[in-house]
């Protein structure tokens, strides 16, 4: 295989799962170069769109509001595979042995954002096993924080992974919204300094649907 065309090597890895390319990333140092590179994995990522290939079901353990959430939160996150329909496996993601709850913002395109009371944010990818602990968030510590919901999604137009922070704050009794965005390729948070004229009424994150981020 390593007299084929670039071209022909892309289409052929292409076609395999993830537990297969991690393996050949040990191959040769041309082999990991190609399979880490940005071009193959956009590739892999739209074939696998196209062919409802290697896809998982990932489950939280995200308490009901009106139970007890130290009774029924543990923290583990599982995953299941809709291909071979196997059962639940057990992930052993960022914050997993961090106190405190740890509920998924959301996921796309296989990256998952998840949140720990304790320890901010982080991206994963379960099929890598590799995360990015994000930049603590600093807020207007100098307020009541009343409220925090985050929304997360891809960037067509910047080719970027962002997280959309909102921040219920109160000051005085006066009430007010901050919003903040972080991005993947820069690795930074940015206050954006707009009136936002809404109030968050509950604490559900976004879903990212159709390009765009939704809340409630």
């Amino acid at each position: 295989m390593a007299s084929l065309p670039t071209d022909i090597k892309i289409d052929i890895l292409s076609r395999l799962p993830v537990k297969s390319l991690l393996r050949f990333k040990c191959m040769s140092k041309s082999f990991c170069s190609l399979i880490a590179s940005q071009e193959f994995i956009k590739i892999h990522l739209k074939r696998s769109i196209e062919t409802n290939s290697n896809l998982s079901l990932i489950l939280s353990g995200t308490p009901a509001p009106i139970l007890d959430s130290s009774r029924y939160w543990n923290g583990k996150i599982f995953s299941a595979s809709l291909d071979s329909l196997n059962l639940g496996v057990e992930l052993d993601h960022p914050f997993k042995n961090c106190k405190g709850r740890t509920p998924i913002i959301d996921s796309c395109n296989g990256l998952i954002a998840l949140k720990n009371d304790e320890n901010g944010i982080a991206f994963w990818n379960p099929s890598t096993k590799e995360h990015l602990i994000l930049p603590k968030y600093w807020g207007d510590l100098k307020d009541k924080v009343y409220m925090v919901v985050d929304g997360f999604g891809y960037d067509a137009v910047n080719d970027d992974y962002k997280v959309v922070r909102l921040v219920h704050f109160v000051r005085e009794n006066v009430e007010y919204t901050e919003v903040s965005v972080y991005s993947l390729r820069t690795n930074s948070w940015r206050r954006i300094r707009v009136d936002f004229p809404y109030y968050i009424l509950h604490g559900w994150d976004g879903k990212f649907v159709d390009g765009h981020v939704h809340w409630l």
